[in-house]
């Protein structure tokens, strides 16, 4: 078995992982250096797994559409579960970065925005949840 292929791949994974998760995260797509940060401590922090986390990684990486809602059910469900770690590890890299760190401050904002945010962000985490729910669900019966 050729390790350097398979390590090859295994980047080319993880720099896709990378990207899918810094435009969920930031809005656009990370600077190559971070992808390459995230890469390193997916190899030293996260081995890979045999369990079916790693599918959900996949399902989310593959149709980051789902993303949100995948990230809001496991944050409900499975708050240690492989796609909370590695997204918590990308925005740890994000959040350390000095070209991305403002982006995860809070903003000043009047009581009334504050409440008609925290309204709409109800909302949307309902539909995420449900959402996510039925992917998970919809996974779980194709393994």
């Amino acid at each position: 078995m050729n390790t350097a292929h398979n390590s090859n791949r295994d980047d080319s994974w993880l720099q896709r992982e990378a990207a899918v998760f810094g435009r969920y995260l930031i809005d656009r797509d990370p600077p190559s250096h971070l992808v390459r940060r995230y890469v390193e401590a997916c190899r030293v922090a996260l081995p890979p797994t045999e369990d079916g986390d790693e599918n959900v990684v996949r399902l989310a990486v593959l149709r980051p559409w789902l993303l949100p809602s995948l990230d809001a059910v496991t944050a409900l469900v499975r708050p240690k579960s492989r796609l909370r770690q590695k997204l918590l590890l990308m925005a740890s890299i994000l959040e350390a970065s000095p070209d991305f760190a403002d982006l995860f401050l809070p903003e000043r904002c009047s009581p009334v925005r504050l409440a008609l945010r925290a309204a709409a962000c109800g909302v949307t985490t309902v539909v995420k949840l449900v959402a996510g729910a039925l992917a998970l669900v919809a996974l779980r019966g194709k393994t």
